[in-house]
């Protein structure tokens, strides 16, 4: 035992490895933001020591809701994870932790009316985020590819999106073929080059979020919008999920019949 790694000792090592496997930086971010707080006031403690019983306090005492429990387990079985493929310990204490079941609920998304409000408020109050919010309530692109998407990446006269593999969340290669609205609002944004995300969209979000009356801005609000009019528009899963970037199973299983064909209608109908 006096031999043995401690946690602290195993914490680096793993994310000297994170940090060198080419995984997103928010991914890497996030996952030292929780091992860190794990790790706090037990750097010296052998890691073959930690036991389920000193895993499963500390996520009973740190998660109040499910996807937060959910979300502590995924990352500190990470860590016990390697430091078991590098024969730190003979078992992984976190496989014996209870797993959470969430309740899939449907995806808030927006009406056609709120649609268009959302847009002409970005166009009147914010327009640096008009290509931001195109792509990602017209073309469904996820906002994290939105802030690694580039101009170049974008054929305005054919109507086309490549999202490269270096910018999708999932690294495959995927095209998306606008619909005619996002063409058209894409065409009026002020700066068409460089990344289409500026540096700092906080302060742009709030005045829009002001104009609108919005408390907040749900995470996921613009592609989840997409999902769901894109399937209603297409009927076809298979088709949109390769746009998207996800599985069909995923859309059928969270998207399907959420949009009437009168409100698809209308939303695609709408102009600048």
């Amino acid at each position: 035992m006096e031999n043995a790694a401690s946690l602290g000792e195993v914490f680096s090592q793993c994310m000297r490895v994170k940090e060198s496997s080419n995984l997103r930086p928010c991914y890497v971010r996030e996952l030292r933001r929780v091992l860190e707080q794990f790790c706090d006031g037990r750097e010296e403690k052998p890691i073959k020591s930690v036991t389920v019983a000193d895993v499963a306090d500390w996520i009973d005492a740190n998660a109040r809701q499910p996807g937060t429990r959910a979300t502590l387990i995924t990352r500190l079985s990470a860590l016990f994870s390697f430091a078991f493929r590098r024969s730190h310990i003979d078992s992984n204490p976190v496989d014996r932790i209870d797993r959470v079941r969430l309740d899939r609920c449907p995806p808030k998304i927006l009406t056609p009316k709120q649609a268009s409000d959302l847009i002409d408020a970005t166009a009147k109050h914010s327009p640096e985020l008009i290509a931001y919010v195109s792509l990602g309530l017209y073309c469904g692109v996820r906002p994290a590819e939105l802030k690694r998407l580039d101009w170049a990446c974008i054929d305005l006269t054919r109507g086309m999106v490549r999202v490269d593999a270096a910018a999708s969340k999932v690294r495959r290669r995927r095209l998306i073929q606008a619909q005619p609205i996002a063409v058209q609002w894409l065409a009026q944004a002020p700066k068409r080059q460089g990344v289409v995300a500026p540096k700092s969209h906080v302060r742009p979000r709030r005045r829009i979020e002001r104009a609108l009356g919005w408390e907040a801005w749900p995470h996921d609000l613009l592609r989840h919008t997409a999902a769901s009019y894109l399937l209603a528009l297409h009927n076809d899963a298979g088709k949109v999920a390769m746009m998207l970037g996800n599985s069909p199973g995923i859309l059928l299983t969270h998207y399907q019949e959420l949009v009437s064909p009168d409100d698809c209608r209308r939303f695609w109908e709408i102009r600048p």
